[in-house]
């Protein structure tokens, strides 16, 4: 037989929960990590028994449903902390057999590779040399037989020989296991619950009767040991999300996720827009080196009497132009009125004049019309204005 369907799959499981059950006072002895009160076998004790419930429950055994038992179940009756790393292996596996209808050497490695991995992930700060430790080496050995298995009977036997090896050596990760002479009891209870499944799988006769997992005998704790205790209390937490998901909350959420695309893509056209405005900047930044070099080399050319004049009147500007053109018969830059006489003395530019007003220099707009280009603009246009008044006298007069 190299498959495991789902009919067996389950007795196999409830003959690791059965074996767990009938060991569990063995395993509480074990128990000196991380607080030694001797409840490990009992906390998986009471974990597994709610995985058999919801089994047992089962009416057609399928795959699927027989996956959905076991994780429920487990989860909901997670006890202490081995109880609760038990569900999550268990929780695991069972993701990866789901989708199944028969399980193979492959499936049956990758599955408890899924199992260890979501263990790893629910435990804050993993502790090696503890059940995690010795899931972790089941699942590697079974990974690296899985493929050139041919046997699944040798290949299970082979996988609880590497898991009793590695409980071997948890005294040596953790030397209050090495105190105390004993292994890990949570890895002793992962390896009786994987015996008792592979007795199931080689057809041995199991009692699958159960005496509702009661609670086992209370254990006093010696004084040493209360001196050792620095967490007294382990905390678990279910969320039940049973809540209906209403059509109105529905719609919302469909508005949220077509808001988010919408904010998505206009961030995205606000970093373009951005991209292109540092350019611009930057480009006018090496606009601004270029004329501040130009200015620096024009000032050695000029009178120092008449720089420091014009810089004086520039510091002295609202808008920091010292020098500005006579726009409509107006100074540019306080835009009061220039007297004909003055403007005639700025065309004729024979000397620096200065607005009374403001203290502006005015200079003719067409002092840099060096082809003339400007000025003859300014004429045709005037000559244009003057033809459009004349065409409208002659109407008027029609």
């Amino acid at each position: 037989m190299n498959t495991i369907d789902a009919k067996l799959l389950a007795r196999m499981f409830l003959a690791g929960a059965k074996n767990l059950e009938v060991k569990k006072e063995w395993i509480n002895e074990l128990n000196v990590f991380p607080v030694p009160d001797g409840d490990t076998g009992t906390n998986m004790t009471l974990t597994i028994m709610s995985a058999v419930k919801e089994v047992n429950n089962l009416e057609d055994v399928q795959m699927t449903s027989l996956a959905k038992a076991i994780s429920s179940g487990s989860l909901r009756g997670a006890r202490g902390n081995s109880g609760v790393i038990l569900s999550q292996l268990l929780r695991g596996f069972t993701k990866g057999i789901r989708d199944l209808e028969e399980l193979d050497a492959v499936a049956l490695a990758r599955a408890v590779d899924k199992g260890v991995e979501t263990a790893y992930k629910a435990v804050m700060k993993p502790k090696e040399g503890t059940i995690l430790t010795v899931a972790r080496g089941v699942a590697d050995k079974a990974l690296e037989l899985a493929e050139d298995a041919e046997n699944l009977q040798t290949f299970l036997e082979d996988v609880l020989e590497e898991g009793r090896r590695v409980l071997a050596k948890t005294p040596d990760m953790l030397p209050v296991l090495k105190e105390a002479g004993v292994v890990d009891s949570g890895g002793q209870g992962l390896m009786v619950v994987l015996e008792g499944a592979f007795d199931a799988f080689m057809g041995k006769e199991v009692d699958l009767t159960f005496d509702g997992g009661e609670s086992a005998k209370v254990v006093k704790i010696t004084p040493q040991a209360e001196a050792d205790i620095k967490f007294g209390y382990c905390t678990e937490f279910i969320i039940v999300l049973n809540k209906e998901f209403t059509a109105e909350e529905q719609e919302k959420s469909e508005e949220i996720e077509k808001n988010t695309k919408a904010l998505e893509e206009r961030q995205k056209d606000l970093d373009q827009k951005k991209n292109e405005l540092d350019e611009i900047i930057e480009e006018t930044k090496q606009e601004e080196e270029k004329l501040r070099d130009k200015a620096k080399d024009l000032e050695t050319k000029i009178e120092p009497r008449l720089l420091q004049s014009f810089k004086r009147i520039r510091k002295n500007s609202r808008n920091g132009l010292g020098i500005v053109y006579v726009q409509r018969d107006a100074c540019g830059g306080c835009f009061n009125k220039i007297p004909p006489q003055r403007q005639l003395d700025i065309r004729s530019r024979k000397k620096i004049i200065v607005c009374e007003y403001c203290g502006r220099i005015l200079i003719d707009k067409y002092i840099c019309d060096y082809d003339g280009s400007m000025q003859k603009a300014d004429l045709e246009s005037a000559m244009e204005a003057q033809k459009k008044k004349g065409r409208r006298i002659k109407k008027s007069e029609e």
